[in-house]
């Protein structure tokens, strides 16, 4: 037996390890005023001190939890993009890099992929999106190649979505009382997710194999 213990190496680990302090908070637990947020423009000075492209360059710790896609192993945290690692012959493992789907995206992806071990595809979501919609499914094929996005219109509300799941013909998400809203943070006034017992939760139930949400 082998037993490697490594960091992730992300941006945000790169930066902060360079600075010997950390930097930015972690999103959904470290932000709660003007301070936080920024936090976040001092990430982003970093980024283009180092002479990188900020846009292409997320924030997340790549810390929940590792996902196989094709023939990718990912290290998955919901407020960033995937991190392609890699399992070296001799037992180690390192960091290939920030994986944007070749799109050059500044975005995120669920931690929890859902993959179908029939058709070989792997299903997945965001919804950290500030703008609407909030809502967005997007799958990939059994190469590991992303497909069209689904964006869900009819949910009008950002709320916080831990999971989903994925049955043979449909995949079926949340919308939870856990609600989130930016003002909190800019007013001060603590995280921005927070409990709201006047809002109804709904479950969306789409065809897997949709084009849009109707």
């Amino acid at each position: 037996a082998v037993y490697s213990s490594r960091y992730v190496r992300t941006y945000k680990f790169m930066i902060e390890r360079s600075r010997g302090a950390a930097i930015i908070p972690t999103f959904f637990s470290g932000f709660y005023g003007l301070i936080d947020i920024a936090s976040v423009f001092t990430y982003l000075w970093e980024l283009v001190r180092s002479r990188v492209n900020p846009m292409n360059h997320g924030f997340g710790g790549a810390n929940v939890s590792l996902g196989l896609l094709g023939k990718k192993l990912l290290a998955l945290n919901e407020s960033d993009l995937p991190y392609i690692m890699n399992l070296t012959d001799d037992g180690d493992i390192e960091t290939v890099g920030r994986w944007d789907f070749d799109e050059g995206l500044l975005a995120s992806m669920t931690a929890h992929p859902k993959f179908d071990k029939d058709t070989k595809e792997t299903f997945a979501f965001r919804y950290l999106s500030l703008l609407h919609p909030y809502l967005t499914f997007f799958k990939f094929d059994q190469n590991g190649v992303k497909q069209n996005e689904v964006k869900i219109s009819s949910m009008e509300r950002l709320c916080f979505i831990h999971d989903f799941a994925v049955t043979k013909r449909f995949l079926i998400i949340e919308e939870t009382q856990l609600a989130a809203s930016i003002a909190k943070v800019l007013l001060g006034r603590g995280s921005m997710f927070y409990y709201n017992p006047k809002n109804t939760p709904r479950f969306g139930v789409l065809p897997r194999h949709a084009t849009d949400e109707s």
